[in-house]
């Protein structure tokens, strides 16, 4: 079996957390090849985050390198077998909100709606908006672990009794520390970019990203995507077509300028789905785009 790469680098609308500095991502996309047949995944390392350089994971072959051949190889099969890995089926995500002082969260869009809020360190601004908040939706809160303890009790303590009410979880409030056990009493917590075991008594919820490591289903977790290349994004959906249980957090294409990658999916407000070329070709699709990259052998 012969592994290459293709490197890519997207260009970001907006920030996509708290911590990282960068105006694009850069990442490669991972083929597989067996004869006249091949597999495509894609490597999307965050070293704001604590991952290792792309570099590194493509000369160290790292868990996500790991993961990437993974899920690379299951594209292969699919292909060798003349068989799509993607269902026809919108799956209902999350709002993603990346700039929550330009929102109005109030109007009746965003009723009855599940919305991500990508929270940064300005505590007070934040909790205005949510202590403002008179719509019935539900919260998620992301601080990309932006926080520290002593200023993530003073967030806790800003907040309204019904604020509290709209937040489902918050998820990486500060790197973690024996606090969350206490946290996640008094709201519930999600466990996401954290270098320790997960445990439910820390957080209750768990965040859980296909393309980046293998699902076992849990109580209480949400299926997102990495805010990756369009490659692991396919890998992502497809999986969570098939295991998701609650609002799951998908709508990330447009963080990025549009690619040629984009007209394999269809949008329909919050609902995710493949566009019918992507669910007329075998594997995860995309053969078009993928045909025309230029690959390196490693």
């Amino acid at each position: 079996m012969k592994i290459s790469y293709s490197p890519y680098l997207l260009k970001k609308i907006n920030k996509l957390n708290s911590r990282e500095q960068s105006n694009t991502q850069s990442g490669a996309l991972i083929k597989v090849t067996e004869g006249e047949s091949w597999g495509a995944a894609d490597l999307c390392p965050k070293p704001e985050m604590g991952d290792d350089l792309l570099e590194d994971e493509i000369k160290n072959r790292g868990f996500l390198f790991a993961r990437a051949l993974e899920l690379a190889q299951e594209d292969l099969e699919a292909r060798l077998a003349k068989k799509s890995l993607l269902q026809n089926k919108f799956l209902k995500n999350n709002f993603l909100i990346s700039d929550y002082r330009n929102v109005d969260l109030n109007q009746p869009f965003y009723a009855k709606q599940t919305v991500k809020i990508k929270a940064d360190r300005d505590i007070l601004s934040l909790s205005q908006l949510l202590n403002s908040l008179t719509a019935d939706l539900r919260v998620r809160l992301d601080f990309n672990s932006c926080l520290n303890k002593n200023e993530f009790e003073d967030f806790l303590k800003l907040l309204s009794v019904e604020a509290k009410r709209k937040i489902e979880y918050i998820e990486d409030p500060s790197v973690f520390c024996i606090d969350w056990k206490r946290w996640n009493v008094v709201i519930p917590l999600a466990f996401d970019f954290q270098k320790t075991q997960y445990s439910q008594e820390f957080a209750k919820y768990r965040i859980l990203k296909p393309s980046r490591q293998k699902v076992m289903k849990c109580d209480n977790f949400t299926l997102t995507s990495a805010m990756e290349h369009p490659v692991g994004l396919a890998h992502g959906l497809r999986l969570a077509q098939q295991m998701a249980n609650n609002d799951s957090g998908f709508l990330t294409l447009d963080l990025f300028e549009a690619g040629d990658f984009n007209k394999y999916f269809e949008q329909k407000v919050n609902y995710l789905n493949f566009s019918q070329l992507a669910l007329n070709d075998f594997g995860i699709g995309m053969s078009e785009e993928l045909n025309k990259l230029t690959w390196r052998e490693l």
